[in-house]
């Protein structure tokens, strides 16, 4: 019987300490697969075109919204990430017809191998899903709070991103002595980079912005000049409201 007890003890342990070690690199292997993934297929003879923007906040909570050819957003369901295993459920109406789908894929840098289960009343059939992360200047609408460690001080800058007609305009404030609107706007490479001139207390100030965005966040670097100063350094963001077409 001691033997008996002192193996299951050990046996119990292992398996506490197991569990414990795979939740932990769990968490740590999650990949953050915030941003817009657009991807097409062909229907009816045309090419549709197909977006889902997703966003992981900081309790891993997963939230996301699609859009299709009608241009309407709609929220997507049950959403989750383990891992680098994305799944979520997007119900429709199309043409009278109750569609359920069923994304599942394997998030693989800015690509994801899957596939989408669509269901209806008569049944179910399974497709390939293969979207790509990409950037474009309508997913950057919105109000941005960036912040610059300057080591001695903190920056919080705003920078508001619309669209004006068919172009995009972005407004830059900074305290009460910066509110000017950004110049050379553009995304390139998912790259989003701006630029920012002013002249305070008769300092001259160049900003040339460059960032990556992932859906409500982006990481980037300034080079900047500052009277007879100059460098580089880096900046961080968060979209404080989200403005969608």
């Amino acid at each position: 019987m001691k033997v008996s007890l002192a193996v299951s003890l050990a046996f119990a342990a292992l398996c506490v300490l197991t569990t414990s070690i795979s939740a932990q690199d769990k968490t740590a292997k999650t990949t953050d697969p915030s941003g817009t993934w657009r991807w097409e297929y062909e229907l009816g003879g045309a090419t549709m075109k197909d977006s889902v923007s997703l966003n992981l906040g900081k309790d891993n909570k997963l939230v996301g919204q699609y859009k299709g050819r009608e241009e309407k957003l709609i929220e997507i369901k049950d959403a989750k990430i383990e891992g680098d295993a994305l799944s979520f459920l997007l119900l429709l109406d199309f043409q009278g017809t109750s569609l359920k789908l069923e994304f599942k894929g394997r998030v693989k840098g800015d690509a994801i191998d899957g596939n989408v289960t669509v269901s209806t009343g008569e049944g179910s059939q399974e497709y390939s899903w293969a979207p790509t992360r990409s950037v474009q200047m309508e997913d950057m609408i919105g109000e941005w709070q960036m912040k610059i460690d300057t080591g001695d001080r903190t920056l919080e800058p705003v920078v508001t991103i619309s669209k004006d007609g068919e172009k995009y305009k972005a407004k830059y404030v900074s305290g009460q002595e910066l509110n000017v609107e950004a110049t050379d706007l553009k995304v390139e490479n998912n790259q989003l980079s701006f630029s920012v001139s002013a002249e305070v207390n008769g300092t001259k100030i160049k900003a040339d912005y460059k960032g990556r965005p992932y859906g409500d966040k982006i990481q980037g670097n300034i080079a900047y000049v500052l009277g007879d100063d100059s460098g580089d350094i880096e900046f961080t963001g968060t979209r404080k409201t989200a403005e969608k077409k």
